[in-house]
């Protein structure tokens, strides 16, 4: 029977055959009634009158419906229906659809590379842990039954010889919830794969499949099976007597602890074997995860070469280290503790927020595959299995005391320096959102209940405010013109903690607290040249944040300082993490991985679009007049690559011009404006030549500039804040003349081709246009947008009678100057190019034609650290 493209099958329609299994013929088929595709097992024809493979489909559907964990595939559903041209109806399992390979097409070319088979056999173990939990014993594993997924994630499959019910020490026949299928004396399974005791006809267990486990791990490490010879009669024999040949005989690269759980797995008697499945899931979790902690990581497959093999150089000897002082297997050896990394996620993509529940569980916010972000629940214990929950996109920032509620900020998928949202109570049993408070950022409730502290966005500054329970205004604690991150109040509700970034376009942070009566603030941390994530601890009342210097390469590492300003590194990092959470017994730590980067895209004309990016965080900030070069910064490794850089639209080399952040180019296109970063004090302005000559520092106007621009050939716009106000200045740029422009609260401003007037940012999110004289005056709300997208940047046309500008949500906007109507909306339409990344800076020449955009593109997974002391 073979069902033809079309053809309706009960409530499916078939696609397309994906091939016959061993029992019957397996389709891709559409459910239009949820609007997904699935697997559809149809039972063969011939098949269909055996009560042996009918009891064996029926078996299939019961074993595997009744089990939830990710690494075991899902039936949706068991039925029967009828076919045109057969009377008697079909038995069919409609089964999730799986997007990979089996992992036997990944067999027999040679060993697996240590870190994939860590990662897939970790999860294999998993799954089978979980099955032999629920009473079920699969007793046919082997490679061609396992798949892994294309975000590679393994899905066991084929539960068609699976005991049900089925406990250690029930030496009578085997039984399904069907009846008899199986007696003992009746060898069941697959020949070099099955068990001894399976071969000699007896009662399989838990500890069968732990040995069949072993040799498929066995065949993944040195790309040879374990028992397999030339005929059936020796490969029989061989499992029954032979041990295979010493797996670091083939593959020497295999540590000693991973050679320990092989052996275990292989041994002949079942007694001798794990008492446990869960006993073997852990110990090969150890494995991968002190491996992790050694810098085997995805990211580093992106990194430069040079680097990329000091790492890895450094991450062997580290493992070798390890593994020699054999800090694994709790059943061969007793050491002294060691930190512990977990990893609790095994999905593609972010994992945006994490936070420890006063029960103990896990609240965490991802987006995987593409979805939008959801909220889950895991246990500390747990890997890979979580629980969704329903609830709207949002960002959970902190628990009520008692666990009732979460406050959360709905809107916002990922939290930014831009972003903002609605902040709400969330019931943690569900229900819909309370809310509290419109345009609000990063906040935190104190444990008392009685107020909370708030980050909110002002145009040109961040200011962290108290607010009431109810959302009411009672005092700012903290300014600044550039970002405030993870504001966490302490235990006794005296000070609030958060990440300060002196300049809005890097992670250049310092730990900073700010009094909760109003009396001030001040910095506990030198600035570190990337920081990000802090918690207290409300054990020792210390923060805990993560940090990296210069000196680390880009590696991060754990500190804590006190209130006092007692700076400790607790824990060098293999690469960098983000600090999530703290438990309330402060010896356990939420961490989130990442990886990201800022690539550049740049369009001209209708030609194709073309990847421009430079050393992994290229942010456009101008197109240069005669539309030929994109100027930039890039952050880099080091502090000699990061800085102001230009690089022609056309492609070749980048040319560093200097350091901090770039403004805008002059109107002939032959220097630059831009900001300092200096290590300490406030940033100035200077004049960068594109070709020949020094760079000018410009006299101080006072407080802290930014974004600053031209306004005609010889003078200069910027913003300037002080004391809790911004406004935009203008300023000579021989330095002279400096003075305020008013445009209270105004952001990016940009000059008119005439030098007239200035287009700049204003309101929350950067939603209104508004356009103000040079010659100091009231301004006008030139165009406002009618949601929460916000702009990333706008610029006026070489004639001035039109206006470009580019929201977040990647929308090209074309606006007449005067009258602010809306000309033109057009998507940006690099999707195929970058993907599901986040826009967050632009640049266009002065006719919009050729466009730059930069994307950021992160993943992350979620780790927890134990015994960091």
């Amino acid at each position: 029977m073979t069902l033809a493209a079309g053809t309706p099958f009960g409530p499916y329609r078939i696609v397309a055959s994906l091939g016959r299994g061993g029992m019957g013929e397996v389709y891709r088929a559409r459910d239009d009634r949820l609007g997904r595709d699935v697997a559809l097992k149809v039972l063969r024809e011939e098949d269909a009158e055996d009560p042996e493979l009918l009891t064996r489909f029926e078996r299939e559907a019961r074993a595997a419906s009744s089990l939830n964990h990710p690494n075991i595939v899902v039936v949706y559903e068991a039925g029967t229906a009828t076919v045109p041209g057969r009377e008697a109806p079909v038995p069919y399992l409609a089964m999730e659809l799986i997007d990979g390979d089996p992992l036997a097409a990944s067999l027999g070319g040679g060993p697996m590379p240590l870190r994939r088979f860590l990662d897939l056999a970790t999860q294999l173990a998993d799954g089978i842990a979980r099955a032999h939990e629920s009473g079920i014993v699969h007793r046919d594993l082997k490679p061609s039954n396992i798949f892994v997924t294309s975000e590679g994630r393994v899905k066991i499959l084929d539960f068609g010889l699976a005991t049900l019910h089925h406990y250690p020490g029930d030496d009578t026949e085997s039984r399904t919830a069907s009846g008899r299928l199986t007696s003992p004396g009746v060898a069941v399974g697959t020949l070099g794969y099955m068990s001894p005791e399976q071969a000699r006809g007896e009662v399989p267990t838990p500890a069968s499949d732990q040995f069949s486990l072993g040799c498929i791990f066995y065949e993944m490490l040195t790309g040879q099976a374990a028992f397999s010879r030339s005929s059936s009669a020796e490969t029989f024999s061989a499992l029954l007597r032979d041990e295979p040949r010493p797996v670091d005989e083939i593959n020497p690269s295999v540590p000693q602890p991973l050679r320990w759980i092989l052996e275990r797995c292989l041994a002949k008697v079942p007694r001798d074997r794990y008492a446990s499945t869960r006993d073997l899931a852990r110990d090969l979790q150890t494995v991968r995860d002190h491996s992790m902690t050694t810098g085997f990581r995805a990211a580093a497959a992106r990194e430069k070469p040079r680097r990329r093999f000091l790492r890895m150089a450094a991450g062997a000897l580290a493992f070798a280290a390890v593994a020699a002082g054999g800090l694994f297997l709790r059943d061969r050896l007793r050491a002294p503790a060691q930190p512990e990394f977990r990893r609790l996620t095994f999905r593609e993509g972010i994992v945006t927020r994490a936070l420890f529940a006063p029960n103990g569980s896990i609240l965490y916010a991802a987006s995987w595959e593409g979805n939008p972000v959801r909220s889950y629940l895991a246990l500390p214990e747990s890997t890979g299995i979580d629980r969704p929950l329903e609830s709207d996109v949002q960002f959970p920032l902190g628990f009520s005391k008692d666990g009732s509620q979460v406050l959360v900020l709905v809107g916002p998928s990922q939290l930014s320096v831009n972003e903002s949202g609605t902040l709400a109570w969330w019931p943690s049993l569900g229900g819909r959102p309370r809310r509290i408070l419109d345009n609000a950022g990063w906040a935190d409730a104190a444990g008392s209940g009685r107020f909370l502290a708030v980050v909110r966005d002002q145009g040109a500054e961040r200011v962290l405010e108290l607010h009431g329970a109810e959302g009411a205004l009672q005092r700012t604690l903290f300014r600044t013109s550039g970002a405030i991150w993870y504001a966490r109040i302490s235990p006794d509700e005296k000070w609030v903690a958060f990440v300060h970034y002196p300049f809005r376009l890097d992670n250049t942070g310092e730990i900073e607290v700010a009094a909760i009566d109003g009396s001030g603030s001040r910095s506990l941390t030198r600035r570190f040249d990337r920081c990000a994530g802090l918690d207290w601890s409300a054990k020792t009342g210390e923060i805990w944040f993560t940090a990296s210097t210069q000196s680390a390469h880009g590696n991060g590492g754990l500190w804590t300082v006190s209130l006092s300003g007692k700076l400790r590194s607790r824990y060098v990092l293999p690469d960098f993490f983000t600090l999530q959470s703290v438990s309330a017994s402060g010896d356990r730590l939420l961490l989130t991985s990442q990886q990201e980067g800022i690539g550049l895209t740049v369009r001209r004309g209708t030609a194709d679009p073309h990847d421009l990016s430079w050393l992994g965080w290229t942010l456009v900030n101008d197109i240069s007049p005669d539309g030929k070069t994109a100027l930039f910064y890039d952050r880099g490794p080091t502090e000699k690559t990061s800085g102001v850089w230009i690089r022609p639209l056309d492609g070749g080399d980048a040319t560093r011009l200097g350091e901090g952040f770039p403004g805008k180019f002059s109107p002939d296109g032959r220097s630059i404006v831009a900001v300092t970063r200096p290590v300490s004090g406030a940033p100035q302005l200077v004049l960068i030549p594109v070709e020949a000559g020094g760079v000018r520092q410009l006299p101080g106007p006072g407080g802290s500039v930014s974004a600053p621009s031209f306004a005609g050939p010889s003078s200069l716009l910027f913003v300037r804040s002080e004391k809790g106000s911004s406004e935009v200045w203008t300023m000579a740029t021989d330095g002279s003349g400096a003075h305020s422009l008013g445009a209270a609260g105004c952001d990016a401003p940009i000059a008119s081709p005439s030098a007239s007037s200035f287009l700049c940012f204003q309101g929350e999110r950067r939603r209104a246009l508004f356009v103000y004289p040079i010659q100091r005056g009231p301004g006008r709300k030139l165009y406002e947008l009618p949601d929460d997208r916000g702009f990333v940047y706008a610029r006026w046309s070489a004639a001035g009678d039109r206006i470009f500008g580019v929201t977040r949500d990647r929308r090209l906007l074309t606006l007449d100057s005067s009258k602010g109507t809306l000309l033109r909306d057009e998507a940006i339409g690099l999707a195929e190019t970058t993907g599901e990344g986040r826009l967050i800076a632009a640049a266009l020449d002065a006719e919009g034609k050729t466009q730059a955009y930069s994307i950021l593109r992160a993943s992350s997974d979620l780790y927890l650290a134990s015994g960091i002391r």
